[in-house]
Order: structure tokens, then sequence, then C-alpha cells
């Protein structure tokens, strides 16, 4: 019996000592675990600066009869008539690109009357006839808008309002823009119906400046314009491109060359705030305007792809605008 006894309290002290050796590795491997996690996040998070993020905007109907119209000019002359540019017939034995003066844009006309370089950026208005095609001519340094709170409206004949209300919501939800109705403010923007493509000012320009949209333009497009009103260029025409991509001139139609130029320095005021984005909705498809779809009109010349987002704004978009546009703390 005393045997017996012994023989209990002996396993009872096993049984302790092995439950308090396996309680202690549990509790040590549990405090660790967020430590690991943490380390994680902490390499997939997205580097935005800290900034404050305000509510955002819930928007409503914003279609309105407002009297800001295309007619209605921007207040700036220089860049709602243009008056002094140079009439420029492209030498087909040069690059188009040696033939731009230093600090001009080669711009074509759409809608009658009005100057666009880029493909889609507004310049302004013609005040005289234009004798050839194409003409250059030396913008004013684009200017960002002084608030990250920007005032619009939507004429009532503009296509696509739906897609415009959610692209401008989702501006208000993901990045330090705050789109609101506009009331009696006299800067905005205003969405109107243009031809077969879509058209923005490069940054604020000043009084209701318009957003040309057609019926095809969709989201991302919407998107690509909005941001354009913001000051930002196209990804492939930055001052610094020629490290990033290369421009297959001969694989691209004539007609959509001028595209793919490169920009004034001046006008890299937002698009310079970071290095440049192969996932920009700023960034045209690598086979864009192509002779043909499988041609590429531009290569990267490092290991990333080009592959411009067709959801949204990319990170490097996002990063962009909080550098440029973000709250104060």
């Amino acid at each position: 019996m005393k045997k017996l006894i012994i023989y209990l309290l002996y396993a009872l002290c096993v049984v302790l000592l092995v439950h308090y050796f396996v309680k202690k590795h549990s509790s040590s491997s549990h405090q660790q675990q967020p430590a690991a996690v943490q380390e994680s996040q902490s390499q997939q998070a997205p580097t935005l600066p800290a900034k404050k993020k305000k509510t955002p905007v819930e928007l409503k109907s914003a279609v309105t009869k407002h009297p800001a119209t295309p007619d209605v000019q921007p207040r700036n002359p220089t860049q709602s008539n243009l008056g002094n540019f140079v009439s420029t017939v492209p030498d087909k034995h040069k690059t188009l690109q040696s033939q731009i003066r230093p600090n001009h844009v080669l711009f074509e006309i759409k809608m009658k009357d009005w100057a666009v370089a880029f493909g889609d950026v507004l310049l302004g208005k013609l005040t005289k006839p234009l004798p050839s095609k194409t003409a250059q001519y030396k913008p004013k340094n684009p200017l960002l808008w002084p608030t990250a709170d920007i005032p619009f409206a939507i004429d009532p004949d503009c296509p696509n309002a739906d897609l415009i209300m959610a692209s401008l919501q989702y501006f208000n939800e993901n990045t330090p823009i705050r789109f609101v109705q506009i009331q009696n403010q006299k800067d905005g923007i205003v969405f109107v119906r243009g031809d077969s493509n879509c058209y923005s000012y490069l940054g604020h320009v000043g009084r209701i400046q318009p957003v040309f949209l057609s019926d095809k333009c969709g989201e991302r497009e919407i998107l690509h314009e909005v941001m354009h009103a913001l000051g930002f260029i196209h990804e492939q025409s930055r001052t610094d491109r020629n490290q990033y991509v290369e421009i297959e001139w001969d694989n691209i139609q004539p007609d959509f060359q001028l595209q793919f130029l490169k920009a004034p320095k001046s006008y890299m005021v937002a698009t310079g705030a970071t290095v440049f984005d192969y996932n920009s909705v700023m960034l045209y498809r690598p086979n864009a305007f192509a002779k043909s779809p499988s041609l590429e009109s531009m290569r990267s010349l490092t290991d990333s792809k080009i592959k411009p987002s067709e959801q949204g704004l990319s990170s490097g978009d996002l990063n962009r605008l909080y550098k440029v546009y973000g709250q104060e703390e």
C-alpha cells in the first residue's frame, strides 16, 4: 500500500511538470506570432504618406443645368485663346520629337476649333485658322488646384452620368481629393458631351473648366481625364521616360505619333512627384495605336512589364495624389 502511494505521487509530479513546460512553450509561441504577422503586413502595405483622411463625401445627383458650357472660357487668356502658335508640317525624314521646339507642345485641331495636345489634353480654342493639320504652341506652366475640395457639375446632355458619379465617388473614397456638388463657386469642373473622344485641360485653369466625354468614355477613361484635370500628364510623355520605356515609332500609326511625344519639363509639376509607374492609369497599353495589334508601340527597358491599371488607379497613382494633394496633419 505504501509503495502504491509513492508511485501515485511520482506520477502526479510527472504530469504537473509536463503541463508546465507545454503551457510555457505555447505562451512563448503566441507572443512571437504578432511580430511575424506585423513584419509581413509592413512588407505588403502601400507606401502612402501618413496623412489624415477626410471622411468620404457621399455624392448625390449632380446633373444640373449649370450655366457652365464648353463656351465658358477659363480666366487665363493664354490658355483659352491660342493666338501665338507656329504652324508645323512634320518632316518625314526627321524624328517627330526632334522637330519640337524647346518648351513647346505639338497640337492638332479637334471639335472644330479646339487645340489638343498628346491626344486628349486641351490647350484652348483657336482665334485664327490653322493652315496645317498641326502646330506648335508654348503653353503656360500648368497649375495645381489650390485645394483638394473640387466643385463639379454634370451637364444634362453629357453621356454616362452614372459612370461619372461612380468615378468621382472612387476619388472621394480612395484619395485626398473631395469632389463636391457645385453651388456658387467660381472654380470647378463641368462634364459635357464631346465628339468621339475624351478631353480635359491639364491642371487648374480657372473658372468652370470643361471635361469633354463621349458615349464610349467608360470609367477608366473618366478616371484618366480627371487625373489630367488634376494636373497629371501621360506616363509615356514624362521627361525621363527614356529610362523606362522605348517608343517604337515605326510601329505607331502616323496620325497618333504626337501622343507619344515628351512633355515640356513644366508639365511634370504633378507627375514628377513620384517615379515612373508601369501600372498607372495614365500610361498607354503597350500596343496602343500600333499599326497592328501584334506590334508594340512601346516596350519596357526594365524587368517591369507595361501593364496599366484596368480597374481604378494604381498604387503609384494613389501615392502620387497623396504627395501632391495629401491632407495636412
